[in-house]
């Protein structure tokens, strides 16, 4: 993923494990890649964070 996006290995691993954000032209260009929607990404990926933090009214940085 590191090398068709134009990114460093550890660029790709801040992102997947949080430690930086992923910059939204990023995210398109890999769900270009994997063929897949960015708002099904975005869609799951708060599905999780409720999943995890509840109906929290304040999320964690």
């Amino acid at each position: 993923m590191a090398r068709l996006t134009g990114h460093t290995e550890a660029a790709i691993y801040n992102w997947l494990n949080g430690k930086s954000r992923l910059p939204m032209s990023v995210l398109i260009k890999i769900c270009e890649i994997i063929e897949i929607e960015p708002q099904q990404v975005i869609h799951e990926a708060y599905n999780l964070l409720i999943k995890e933090c509840g109906n929290c009214q304040k999320i964690p940085k």
